[in-house]
């Protein structure tokens, strides 16, 4: 999905749960060092849930540094 797409279903899932206190929305699709950085820093997301990236050492140290 682009980063649009992204931002957009995490507001909506906010927007639907807004009445839960402290909670936290994940990314999980396809994190990796090249797009961390970008996901991070939409608004609505609030972290990211690295899977196949972190088998490989390197990538997954990459990725914890964006």
């Amino acid at each position: 999905p682009s980063l649009e797409e992204i931002d957009n279903i995490h507001s909506f899932i906010k927007n639907e749960i807004q009445n839960i206190e402290n909670y936290k929305i994940l990314y999980g699709g396809s994190v990796n060092s090249n797009n961390a950085s970008e996901i991070m820093d939409l608004k609505n997301v609030d972290g990211v849930l690295v899977g196949g990236a972190s088998l490989d050492a390197l990538e997954y140290k990459k990725i914890m540094n964006s």
